[in-house]
């Protein structure tokens, strides 16, 4: 994967430069050639809905999708997204067709950006709903395709809004799945159910799970616990509660309530650091790093009495599939990306400077030390998840 610093940077510095340019010759190209802006409201045919970074993100604008494919029944729903992010929209019921954005490389991700723009111009698209919320690539992207209408945030200090026909103002007092929806509302969506939607996890998925707790000795009646100690990669190690304390927490619920123990994680940084939080810990758990893809965590989640992560996608994925969350929040707000189920524990200490990534900033801070994740303690985590989990 690229340097995530490296594409803040350059999308921040060359992206408002580009929809500027683009903004600006679109409107010679019209004065010259003499398009003219179409006053009547055409039947929506093709809408394209983009949201590149952020597995988490996707899921939370899954009641979204829902509710434009709602009110528009018979238009081709496209999506364009981050080639990891595959899975998570794999036979979704209401998209049509998918495009993959593929990131391993600058060169990698240049030459793919470009190959989706020729070929997405030719779709000739009613609609493009931008779900970006501060990113200026996907503007720039819309800019190039040409959607006849586009409908994106105008996130203030982002200098994206000049891409859309329709800006949608972006609020940081709402969760982000009502935000998120207000994309729809601009696309003309009034109303809309939204509670979390459950990924689409098949029977072979969840017989992957059932035989992986099979052969770890794990049964249908015991107190499973999932626990994801990683992050994403945006202020990594400073969003994560620390090794120490979930190695000291697993061993509690062990020793107090013979829980089982199950660590997640992807790619070889949570795996190691899986690996670590073990060797720290006295009673024995089980390593699932790499052993899951995402529809399996989803169904793992499920056999979960809680499932425990830090601010990471996991929090979103579990409560999808209406498994009580533990959750640990500080350079993020929960109220903003806080899981959204009816029995979950939210650790969050508010403190003067948190929280400290927004999407104002664009996700980029300087904090080097985390007091907002650090304060949080072992003792307070195991009392709220025995008072509320295991009476």
């Amino acid at each position: 994967m690229m340097n995530l610093r490296f594409v803040r940077m350059t999308d921040r510095y060359l992206g408002i430069s580009l929809c500027h340019l683009l903004y600006f010759l679109e409107k010679v190209m019209k004065a010259v050639f003499g398009e003219k802006e179409e006053k009547e409201e055409k039947e929506v045919e093709k809408i394209l809905m983009m949201k590149f970074w952020g597995i988490g993100n996707l899921v939370m604008i899954l009641p979204t999708i829902g509710a434009v494919r709602r009110h528009y029944p018979k238009a081709q729903i496209d999506m364009f997204t981050l080639l990891t992010n595959r899975e998570v929209l794999q036979h979704n019921r209401w998209i049509n067709n998918i495009h993959f954005l593929d990131s391993r490389n600058f060169f990698i991700f240049a030459v793919s950006y470009l190959r989706n723009v020729f070929r997405l111009r030719r779709e000739r698209y009613d609609m493009v709903l931008d779900f970006e919320q501060f990113a200026k690539t996907s503007s720039v992207f819309a800019l190039l395709v040409r959607g006849r209408e586009r409908i994106g945030f105008d996130t203030p200090g982002q200098g994206r809004g000049i891409a859309y026909t329709r800006r949608v103002a972006y609020l940081d007092y709402k969760h982000m799945v009502e935000t998120f929806f207000r994309i729809a509302k601009g696309a003309g969506v009034e109303e809309a159910d939204l509670s979390p939607v459950r990924l689409d996890v098949n029977d072979q998925e969840r017989e992957n799970v059932r035989s992986f707790l099979t052969n770890n000795s794990i049964g249908e009646k015991d107190i499973i616990v999932g626990v994801h100690i990683g992050s994403g990669d945006n202020m990594m190690t400073q969003r994560r509660w620390a090794k120490e304390n979930f190695a000291q927490l697993a061993d509690i619920l062990i020793n107090k309530h013979n829980a089982k123990i199950i660590f997640t994680g992807a790619g070889e940084g949570e795996a190691r650091l899986v690996e670590e939080t073990l060797s720290l810990m006295k009673n024995g758990a089980v390593n699932a790093a790499n052993k899951f893809t995402i529809k399996e965590l989803a169904a793992f989640t499920e056999k979960c009495r809680f499932f425990i992560s830090n601010d990471t996608a996991p929090v979103h994925i579990a409560s999808a599939m209406g498994t009580p969350v533990v959750a640990f929040f500080g350079p993020n707000t929960p109220y903003l990306y806080g899981p959204r189920g009816n029995n979950d524990l939210i650790f969050y200490k508010d403190l003067y400077c948190s929280p400290c990534i927004t999407n104002y900033n664009a996700k980029i801070a300087s904090c080097d030390n985390p007091v907002c994740v650090k304060s949080i303690t072992v003792g307070e985590v195991f009392e709220g998840i025995r008072k509320k989990y295991l009476k």
